[in-house]
């Protein structure tokens, strides 16, 4: 148990750092942001229409907020545009980043205990093989993570790509110490979770 512990902690500080390159210095999570000509007048639209914080969708989902609406007549509102889909918080709020990164560790730290107890539990020979098995589960939650929010939410394909490039590379890191921990089970008696 401790070496699943320490492997968990290991990586997800290494993913951690990882992630504060990606999105601090490299740059590289901008692919596809764009910025509204006129902050202050959509600012002002979103605060009087928007009565609570939460995910809002324009045109709004005909079953929900116009019953009376035909399955067809809510297409052709999508495809006439404009379309939005986006979390929208009016109300101040403390941005408190030491918080914020505490959260996003602790969920990399999640990660990174399933993913060393899912390479604890089957058997690759090789380093590397374990290594690309974190990869794979890497491009594995980028792919199901961002892509259907292209599919169905207008994401950029250059943000999402940039998104599962960033998964598969941080889960190659975190599985560079993950594959250190979970060498192979030399017999049934013995376990890597010790």
């Amino acid at each position: 148990m401790k070496r699943l512990a320490l492997s968990s902690l290991l990586a997800a500080l290494l993913v951690f750092a990882w992630s504060s390159v990606s999105w601090m210095l490299l740059g590289w999570h901008e692919a596809g942001m764009r910025h509204f000509t006129d902050e202050t007048a959509v600012a002002s639209v979103l605060t009087a229409n928007a009565p609570q914080p939460g995910l809002y969708l324009l045109p709004s989902d005909h079953t929900q907020a116009k019953p009376e609406a035909t399955f067809e007549q809510a297409a052709e509102r999508m495809r006439a545009g404009p379309f939005l889909y986006g979390a929208v918080r009016t109300s101040p709020r403390d941005w408190n980043m030491p918080a914020l990164m505490a959260k996003s560790f602790a969920t990399q730290l999640a990660a990174a205990f399933l993913l060393t107890a899912m390479l604890g539990a089957v058997r690759f020979e090789s380093y590397g093989g374990r290594v690309a098995a974190c990869a794979i589960a890497g491009l594995f939650a980028g792919v199901v993570g961002h892509v259907p929010q292209t599919t169905w939410w207008e994401f950029p394909w250059s943000s999402t790509l940039v998104n599962i490039a960033d998964l598969t590379i941080s889960w190659m890191l975190g599985g560079l110490v993950i594959a250190h921990f979970t060498s192979p089970v030399r017999s049934h008696s013995s376990s890597w979770v010790r």
